[in-house]
Parts: C-alpha cells; structure tokens; sequence
C-alpha cells in the first residue's frame, strides 16, 4: 500500500529526482496525484466508495398546544416539546388547528417557542392544536451519490422522485403512512444531501441509505487513497500525464496507460451486482436468485 509520501517519491524519480525540483514543482506533484484520484473516483460508483448508513424517521409531535397571532412569525407554546429530538426544527414543517395551511418553521428558540419563515395567516388562537414534522433527513457532508434507499422494517428499496414530483404527489402534506418512494434536496448552507420520505411515516422507521462517499484529497505523507493498492501506481500515471517537464507526447503515453489501467479496474470489478441482489430480494423467490446453485446458501446477500 502506498502512502501519499511514497506516490510522491515515484513521480519526483520520474522527474529527475527530489534533489533537482523546485518546491512549486514538488506542490505540483502533490495537486497532480490528486487530480489523478479525483479522476478515478469520479468515472463511476466504484465498489470500493460504497458506504451505509442509517436514518430514523421521527413521529409527527403532537403535544401540547399552540399560540398563534394573525400576522405574527412567533408561535408560542404550552405543555410543548419542542427541539430536534422531536423533529421540530429549522425546516420543519408545521399545521395549526383545522386550518389546512403548511408553515415552515425559522427557529426554534425554546421547547415552548418557535418562529415561523412566514407569518401566520390564520385566526389567532391561544390553545390551538398542532402538528409539526421533519421533512428533510440530513445524509452527513460525506454522500456523493445515492446508490439505494431501503426501508428495513418492510424491508422494500424505495423508488426515487424528483422534488417536484414529490410536491405534485402530495401538495398538501396530508398523507402518511408506510414509505414507497424518497427525495433528495441539497441543504443551502452547508451542501449536504437530505432525504425526505413519501408518504411520510408517522411513526419510527429505519432506513437504510446506501452511497458512493467523498473521496477528500490527500494532504498527509503518511495518509493513503481509497483506491485499491494494487491500483496505487495509477495515481504516478495520472500525475506523470500532467507534467509540465513532459513533451505532449509522453504526458499522452502516461494518460494513455492511466487510461488502460482504469480498465482495469471496470474488468476487476466484482461481476455480481447489487442490482441483481435487489430484485433477488424484492422478488423473494429461491427461482430468482441470479447466483442459484453457484453460491453456498449463507452467502451474504446484502
């Protein structure tokens, strides 16, 4: 396994050696095995990028009462809880008595005190009812890209929309129950993905979110790349085709078996896919298994 410090000691020897670089060439050489990287790891979902997490769906919060004034963004509370924990947060969504209109909520100063995006529009009242709900699960600043999302207490992968199909599904927000398909939206102040559920539940339920990570860019001698070490030396060929120090045509013949060894890679990939495992899976059938009989039976599936 090669360390970034080891990475760079190759490409220097193929420069001429460590002794005879500038130290902007020596910072070159470090950007170029990252540009090297960056380009692997973005071709595809690499097997080797795959991650899991878990996501738990918080009940709709109920208890208590409300304050309301018409024209007024404060909303005070009595006998509430209102926090995170509850899912009565920032961004969450909130319903007044029997009046259909949905409130994004600004902040939450206290567990008895939010402020709405908007004001309220509706009749004031001093102990109205409420319900208030998360609708978006933060997925963490390491997703790239969704490969699935599962419910486990079903167990069944969920469909993906697109937000506005998600909104023409169900504008109101009036339906809940068991999950069939996700959303995904980025967070605006810090580029996270979030999830968000349709129909949303009502109740705690696990998911399962399957990713490709972020691949952050080597800084430390002694840190190593995701990529698999006998790949390693890719990352030499992808920094050597970007050398200044180079004629065109030697950069190309790097880049060219920069290129060839990332074919490598696709052929070395494991040839049972996960697509097929899912509709294993979905279907539930022994006569569906695309591995039946080349596999013992205790063969992780998943």
């Amino acid at each position: 396994m090669a360390t970034f410090g080891d990475l760079q000691g190759l490409v220097y020897t193929q420069l001429g050696g460590s002794a005879s670089l500038s130290a902007a060439t020596k910072t070159s050489v470090r950007a170029w095995i990252n540009k090297a990287q960056q380009r692997i790891v973005t071709r595809r979902p690499w097997w080797f990028l795959e991650r899991e997490k878990e996501v738990y769906s918080i009940a709709d919060e109920k208890s208590g009462t409300a304050s309301t004034t018409n024209l007024n963004r404060a909303v005070g509370g009595a006998a509430t809880s209102w926090n995170a924990a509850n899912g009565v947060t920032s961004g969450s969504l909130v319903r007044f008595g029997t009046d259909d209109a949905v409130y994004e909520i600004d902040s939450v100063a206290s567990t008895t005190r939010l402020d709405l995006v908007s004001t309220y529009r509706g009749s004031a009242a001093a102990a109205a009812t409420f319900v208030a709900w998360q609708q978006y699960y933060d997925l963490g600043s390491n997703v790239r890209a969704i490969l699935n999302v599962r419910d486990m207490d079903t167990p069944e992968d969920l469909n993906f929309i697109s937000a506005s199909e998600f909104e023409r599904t169900d504008p109101g927000y009036n339906n809940t129950g068991t999950p069939e398909a996700y959303t995904l939206k980025v967070k605006a102040s810090d580029g996270n993905q979030q999830i968000a559920l349709y129909p949303r539940p009502n109740a705690v339920r696990q998911i399962k979110v399957r990713y490709t990570t972020v691949v952050a860019d080597l800084s430390s001698s002694t840190s190593t790349s995701l990529i698999p070490p006998r790949f390693h030396h890719l990352l030499v060929d992808g920094a050597l085709a970007e050398a200044d120090a180079f004629e065109y045509e030697q950069r190309q013949r790097y880049d060219a078996v920069f290129e060839s060894g990332i074919d490598v890679m696709l052929r070395d990939e494991p040839t049972v896919t996960d697509r097929l495992w899912r509709r294993y899976r979905m279907w539930g059938g022994s006569e569906y298994d695309p591995m039946a009989g080349r596999l013992p039976p205790n063969y992780p599936r998943s």
